[in-house]
C-alpha cells in the first residue's frame, strides 16, 4: 500500500510486479489510462481543484465531469471577478478560465512533469514559456520577446514571465502557489474595483496611477483588455447583487472559453428577476455545446422555463454525470422515482451527507421535489453544523422565503449580515423580508444598518422614506426621499413619493413639480393619476 499520491490515482490498478523494486528497469513504465492529452490532465485535476464529489465510487482514468463538479467563479469571495484565485481554490478552475487551457489546448504535461513533480524547463529564464512563444510559435501561441514585451531589464524579476502573468499567493502560510489563469496585469481595474494585479506586488513604493500610466505607456491602451474588462466589471457587479442580464448574456456570445461561458450564463441566470426568453434562448443554446460546464449551467436555468422542459428530459440522456445530475435536480418531483437518473440523484445527495454543504444539497433536493419541511430540516442541521457560513444561512433564508416563512427569513439574513460586516446586501435584503412580515420597526433597524454600511444605496433611503413617512415623521422622509433622488435622478419612483409627501403635507406647488419630475423620466408612471389642487 502507498501512502498519499501513487501509481494507482494515476493509473489505477497494477499488478504486483509493477510494486517490486526494480521493475522500471527491467521493462517499460506502468501504461497510462489513456493517451488523450485532455483525458491526461483530467487524471491530475481532482488533486489540483476546488470541486464537489458527485459520486463516491471514484474510477482513475473517468471524465473529470463524471466524478466531479468543478468550483467556477460564480460566488464573491471564491474568486476574483477577473478569475484570479482568492480563496483556497488551487488551479485547475484558473487553468480552464485562461485562454491558454481554455481555448489553446495547453494541458498541464506540456509544462509539468508528473512523475519528477517538476516543470519540464526552468521558468525563471523564461525557459518553460519560451517553448510555446518564441518564433515560429507554438499551439498558435503569439511569439513575444520577453524583454521588449515587459518593460522590464533583462535580468530582473519584472523580466520573467512568471512573475507578472503567474503571481504566488502563499497559502496556509507556508504554500506559495501559482494563478494559473495566465492573467494580464490590469491595475485600471485594481482602481475600480480593488482586484490585485501583480504591478501592485512588486511596485509597492508606486501609485497606482504611475502603474495605469506606465502599462500605457509601454502596451498603448490594451485595446485587448476591452472583453476582459468588461466581463470583469459585470462579474463584479453581479458578485454585489447589481448584476445586468442582458449586459452577461451579451458578454457570453462573445466569450470563447467554455468555462467563463458558463460562468456567465450562471450568473446572468441569477440577476435575472423575472425569466426571460433570451436568458431561455442562452440556456437551450447551451444545453447542445460541447462542454458539459455549460451543459450543466443550462440544466440549472431550464428549470425556471416550463416551456423548454423537453429540452431538460433530453439532457437526463447526457453522456456527462454532472449534467444529467443537474437535470434531473432541475425536474424536482417531475423526476419519476424509477429512472436511472433519480437513483443518481440519490447517491450524489447522500455521498456527503456527513457534511454542512451535503445537508445543503439534500435540502435542495428535497425542496425541488416540493418537501419543504425535510428541506428546512436538512438546513437546519447545516447551520447547526457550520453556524459561521454566510452562504448555508444564505440559503436557508432563501427556502424559509419560498416556504412563506418571511420572519424566519429575515432572521437568518441577519446572521448573515453578522457574519459579513462589510457588506450591505444582506441587510438590505432583511429589511425588505422584515417589511414583508409586517415587522416595520425591525425593517427600518436594518435600513438604518444597510445605510451605515453603504451611505449611497439610495433605494434603501427611499425605503427608509416611506416608513419614516408611514409612521407620521414627515420632515425625516423628506430628507430621506430627497437624498434618495439626489443619489439617482433617473429613478422616477423617488420623485413621485416626493409628491405623495407634500401633497399630504399641504404643499401643492411642490408636489406639482416632483410630479413633473416624474413624469419627465417616465411619462406612464402612476404620477399622472395623482389629483394635485
Amino acid at each position: 500500500l502507498e501512502h498519499g499520491v501513487g501509481c494507482v490515482q494515476c493509473h489505477g490498478s497494477v499488478s504486483k510486479e509493477h510494486l517490486q523494486e526494480g521493475y522500471k528497469t527491467r521493462h517499460r513504465a506502468v501504461p497510462p489510462m489513456h493517451t488523450s492529452p485532455v483525458r491526461m490532465m483530467e487524471t491530475c485535476a481532482p488533486c489540483h481543484a476546488r470541486n464537489e464529489l458527485l459520486t463516491g465510487k471514484l474510477v482513475p482514468g473517468a471524465h473529470y465531469a463524471d466524478q466531479h463538479r468543478l468550483v467556477l467563479p460564480v460566488d464573491r469571495g471564491v474568486f476574483y471577478a477577473d478569475g484570479q484565485q482568492r480563496d483556497e481554490d488551487f488551479n485547475y478552475t484558473s487553468f480552464l478560465l485562461s485562454r491558454m487551457g481554455g481555448k489553446a489546448g495547453v494541458t498541464c504535461h506540456d509544462c509539468h512533469d508528473p512523475h519528477t513533480l517538476k516543470t519540464r524547463l526552468p521558468s525563471t529564464n523564461n525557459a518553460l514559456c519560451m517553448q510555446c512563444h518564441a518564433s515560429p510559435g507554438r499551439q498558435g501561441a503569439p511569439v513575444i520577446e520577453p524583454t521588449r514585451h515587459s518593460g522590464h531589464k533583462e535580468d530582473s524579476t519584472g523580466n520573467q514571465c512568471v512573475a507578472c502573468h503567474m503571481p504566488t499567493t502563499p497559502y496556509m502560510q507556508r504554500d506559495p502557489r501559482h494563478d494559473h489563469g495566465f492573467i494580464i496585469p490590469d491595475p485600471l481595474l485594481t482602481k475600480e474595483l480593488g482586484i490585485p494585479n501583480a504591478c501592485t506586488r512588486c511596485h509597492q513604493d508606486k501609485t497606482l496611477d504611475w502603474e495605469i500610466e506606465s502599462m500605457r505607456r509601454i502596451y498603448g491602451d490594451q485595446e485587448k483588455q476591452g472583453h476582459k474588462r468588461q466581463r470583469t466589471r459585470a462579474v463584479e457587479a453581479a458578485y454585489q447583487g447589481r448584476g445586468d442580464t442582458e449586459q452577461l448574456l451579451k458578454l457570453l456570445k462573445e466569450e470563447p472559453i467554455p468555462a467563463w461561458r458558463a460562468t456567465l450564463l450562471t450568473l446572468a441566470g441569477r440577476s435575472a428577476t423575472a425569466p426571460s426568453d433570451s436568458l431561455r434562448q442562452a440556456a437551450k443554446q447551451a444545453s447542445a455545446a460541447p462542454d458539459p460546464m455549460e451543459r450543466s449551467a443550462a440544466a440549472q436555468l431550464l428549470a425556471n422555463h416550463p416551456e423548454e422542459q423537453a429540452t431538460l428530459h433530453s439532457l437526463l440522456a447526457d453522456p456527462t454525470l454532472l449534467v444529467r445530475l443537474d437535470a434531473g435536480l432541475a425536474l424536482g418531483d417531475r423526476l419519476p422515482k424509477s429512472t436511472t437518473v433519480m437513483a443518481e440523484v440519490e447517491e450524489y445527495t447522500k455521498a456527503h451527507a456527513d457534511q454542512p454543504l451535503g445537508r445543503a444539497r439534500l435540502a435542495q433536493h428535497h425542496f425541488l421535489r416540493n418537501e419543504p419541511e425535510q428541506a428546512l430540516a436538512e438546513l437546519r442541521r447545516a447551520t447547526e453544523w457550520d453556524p459561521n457560513s454566510p452562504d448555508l444561512w444564505n440559503l436557508l433564508s432563501q427556502l424559509q422565503h419560498a416556504s412563506g416563512k418571511p420572519r424566519e427569513a429575515a432572521e437568518s439574513l441577519g446572521r448573515v449580515a453578522t457574519l459579513l460586516p462589510d457588506q450591505a446586501e444582506p441587510c438590505f435584503s432583511s429589511a425588505l423580508l422584515w417589511a414583508e412580515a409586517g415587522e416595520l420597526g425591525k425593517c427600518e433597524a436594518a435600513l438604518l444598518e444597510t445605510l451605515r454600511r453603504e451611505p449611497t444605496r439610495h433605494r434603501a433611503w427611499y425605503n427608509l422614506g416611506l416608513i419614516q413617512q408611514g409612521s407620521g415623521r414627515r420632515s425625516e422622509a423628506l430628507k430621506s426621499l430627497e437624498k434618495a433622488e439626489r443619489l439617482d435622478p433617473r429613478e422616477p419612483d423617488y420623485p413621485y413619493a416626493l409628491a405623495v409627501l407634500h401633497l399630504q403635507s399641504g404643499a401643492p406647488n411642490e408636489a406639482k413639480a416632483a410630479a413633473k419630475r416624474a413624469l419627465q423620466l417616465n411619462p406612464r408612471h402612476q404620477a399622472a393619476e395623482l389629483r394635485i389642487p
